[in-house]
């Protein structure tokens, strides 16, 4: 199971940028941005539930702090949208780069979330 996802995911993201429609990119984009949130919704849960410790040292350094974490997800949210958003009318492959590399990241994130609880 594990090898169709790592192989199916960067199938669909060459699919993506071989597209310009806005439609796709505007998905990847609110993709990528509730993935920053059930990122860290899961990372509480860990957190909170499986006695864990967050891997980023820099996230670390507030993640106690659940209203600073929720503002800083918001100003990262924002900025990718509205960042991304100028940029596909200037550079389209460039933007979708972002928003792709963001999901892959998150994906990453989601895998080690999921090792977590096959260890619990």
């Amino acid at each position: 199971m594990k090898k169709i996802i790592i192989a199916i995911v960067p199938f669909f993201c060459l699919v993506s940028l071989l597209s310009a429609d806005e439609t796709l990119f505007k998905s990847l984009q609110y993709s990528a941005v509730m993935s920053i949130n059930l990122d860290t919704v899961l990372t509480y849960e860990a957190l909170w539930n499986h006695s864990a410790r967050e891997g980023n040292p820099v996230v670390a350094s507030y993640i106690k702090n659940v209203p600073l974490t929720v503002g800083i997800d918001l100003a990262i949210n924002t900025a990718l949208l509205w960042g991304t958003s100028k940029l596909y009318k200037k550079n389209k492959p460039l933007s979708y780069s972002i928003v792709i590399g963001v999901n892959l990241i998150q994906a990453y994130c989601f895998y080690l979330h999921y090792r977590l609880r096959q260890q619990s």
